[in-house]
């Protein structure tokens, strides 16, 4: 998956989250191309990700935060299907 895929496809994963949180006043997952790599950050906890290195990190953060989003459990969803997606392109090298 080529970056520009993958920034499109963490941006999709967070649209909802992200209007419920804003709503809330809670952390809002930005998603930026930082030298090449895709990096997911929070407005307020400052909190870093990158994606795929961290994606399991992420996952396990929002779990841990799923009771304050109704849309957590989509988001991880998606985050799956990409996981899913770095674990198959891995195995075929």
């Amino acid at each position: 998956m080529d970056l520009r895929d993958l920034m499109l496809q963490l941006q999709m994963a967070f649209i909802d989250y992200n209007q419920v949180s804003k709503k809330q006043d809670k952390d809002v997952y930005y998603i930026e191309d930082l030298n090449g790599i895709a990096t997911i950050y929070t407005s307020s906890s400052k909190l870093y990700f990158e994606v795929p290195h961290d994606l399991p990190r992420l996952m396990k953060h929002l779990k841990a935060n799923a009771q304050s989003n109704e849309c957590t459990m989509g988001t991880l969803s998606d985050l799956e299907k990409l996981e899913k997606r770095f674990v198959a392109g891995q195995s075929s090298h």
